[in-house]
């Protein structure tokens, strides 16, 4: 379990719906595109638009899924509480705020992502 300080509270990020409970910590892997524009996302925090059925695959290595769009049913979250991992689902704007290779913190939840510099 991780324990994020004050400061890092400070540093508010996005708000979504958290649908898979827990908190990772983890560089940032965006999923843009379909199936064959998967990256490499062994121990990142995935994040996508709505990630395709086809693409859930590569959570089975991440450490939280986080999606702009979806609810507590959507294949994502569904996966993500399987596989025991944080997931963030209706989080507007995760593609624009979250850059590729970014520490954050995600919290399932509370549905919020922190920024994960210290």
């Amino acid at each position: 379990m991780i324990n994020y300080s004050v400061a890092m509270r400070n540093s508010l990020l996005l708000r979504g719906v958290g649908a898979s409970p827990g908190v990772a910590r983890g560089k940032v892997s965006l999923l843009k595109g379909g199936a064959e524009a998967i990256p490499d996302a062994e121990d990142c925090i995935v994040v996508a638009r709505m990630p395709h059925f086809c693409a859930l695959p590569l959570l089975l290595g991440a450490r939280a899924v986080v999606t702009e769009y979806g609810g507590l049913t959507c294949h994502a979250a569904i996966l993500a509480r399987e596989l025991g991992i944080p997931c963030v689902v209706a989080a507007n704007g995760a593609t624009r705020v979250l850059f590729e290779g970014q520490e954050d913190v995600v919290d399932g939840v509370t549905g919020e992502i922190w920024t994960g510099d210290d």
